[in-house]
């Protein structure tokens, strides 16, 4: 069995099982795909669309342009999910045209029943983003 991919937060530990990170920081942790963009202009612009499980692109949304980044999800209090967006995964002109803000929208309430089913769903919003030199992160709100 290969090793849990963990938060950078969490140091890794050999002996370290599967949900082990659940129970002991009574928080759920997930990678997952974020979709950019307005969901009623095709995926382009600007905020989040959507969320889909790692690596398993959502061929559904026909005519989808926005650009898909990976993303930790942490469920770490009630009615609240901290997004962390891995940076450097695009040209600097991508990340500046998506993130050069100091806050990023979900333009409608997005589902997270196939990716952290405890969690429910983010409520549509304009959240604040932080930027750190490996994050930029975000506290959203789950309905």
């Amino acid at each position: 069995m290969s090793a849990p991919i963990l938060p950078p937060f969490i140091s890794a530990d050999k002996n370290l099982r599967p949900g082990d990170i659940s129970h002991q920081f009574n928080q759920q942790a997930v990678r997952a795909d974020v979709v950019l963009g307005r969901p009623q202009d095709e995926c382009r612009y600007h905020g989040i669309c959507r969320f889909e499980e790692l690596g398993q692109p959502d061929h559904s949304f026909k005519g989808c342009q926005g650009q898909r980044v990976s993303a930790w999800l942490l469920h770490d209090a009630p009615g609240q999910c901290t997004l962390m967006i891995d940076r450097h995964q695009f040209p600097p002109a991508v990340e500046a045209y998506h993130f050069d803000r100091p806050s990023i929208e979900c333009h409608r309430q997005v589902n997270l029943q196939d990716i952290l089913p405890a969690a429910g769903s983010i409520q549509r919003g304009e959240y604040a983003l932080e930027v750190t030199e490996r994050y930029f992160i975000a506290k959203v709100s789950l309905a």
